[in-house]
């Protein structure tokens, strides 16, 4: 009852989001993953070799497989959602960044029953033998459907995973004193302006300069005003029907942007 409940109170929350939240009408919005990943690396031959090389590492495929292998064990169905379509093309601009990128140290906030995003970010830090990625998730589908998060998960990239169960307000200032500086963090948790703007705010001083933050559902304005805040604009590509924020701090004083890859 409590999970549910709980999944209620979400979708309350983000419906008054839509109300009360709404992006700007101006906001600039490329359909263009590709082109605009080129525009945000730099267009050099780095990354166009790991941007055709996410095409054909077959991650998709080995998750799938995983999915088959561990939902027949769990006790009830979940709403799980292969990576495929526009989405995957999301997945494969991570998985490039991550790759040029080269992080140290990489959070993201939402996992659910798949952990696609999480799979990503592994493998590209296991092709640059460096990297480790912690993962925080409130664990919504164990108490609805008795399954972690992050089954797809290939075993071969859990090497470099840790998984913290809990709310992002109570785990994420703990985690980020831990862990020092992050290079990438991705937000992909409760979609609400309130635990956004939370999360962006917690993470943003922890980002070193040329810190990349991505944020993945930003259909209401928290990263719109966020980024006003801190006077940077930020970059939003559009899969499918969904908005992906793209903001990365200055890597030199005095500059409000530059390519992620310089």
């Amino acid at each position: 009852m409590g999970a549910a409940f709980s999944s209620l109170a979400m979708r309350l929350r983000l419906r008054l989001d839509g109300i009360f939240h709404r992006p700007p009408r101006d906001r600039p919005v490329s359909t263009n993953v590709e082109g605009e990943l080129f525009q945000l690396l730099g267009d050099s031959p780095e990354v166009r070799r790991a941007w055709s090389e996410s095409h054909v590492i077959g991650l998709e495929q080995r998750i799938s497989a995983r999915l088959r292998g561990t939902l027949r064990f769990s006790r009830a169905p979940a709403p799980v959602a292969e990576p495929s379509g526009p989405w995957l093309e999301m997945l494969r601009l991570i998985y490039t960044v991550v790759r040029v990128r080269r992080p140290e140290r990489v959070i993201e906030t939402g996992v659910g029953p798949v952990g696609s995003s999480s799979a990503f970010i592994l493998e590209a830090m296991r092709a640059n033998g460096r990297g480790h990625l912690w993962s925080l998730d409130a664990g919504r589908y164990t108490a609805l459907y008795g399954i972690e998060p992050g089954l797809g998960i290939p075993e071969e990239l859990r090497s470099r995973h840790s998984l913290i169960i809990g709310e992002s307000r109570k785990c994420l200032p703990q985690l980020l004193e831990r862990c020092g500086p992050v290079e990438m963090f991705l937000h992909d948790s409760d979609h609400s302006h309130s635990n956004m703007r939370f999360e962006f705010d917690s993470v943003w001083p922890r980002l070193p300069p040329g810190g990349i933050l991505l944020c993945d559902d930003a259909n209401n304005d928290s990263l719109d005003r966020f980024s006003r805040s801190v006077n940077l604009e930020p970059a939003f590509l559009l899969y499918g029907s969904t908005p992906f924020g793209v903001l990365q701090k200055p890597a030199t004083a005095g500059s409000l942007t530059v390519p992620l890859g310089s």
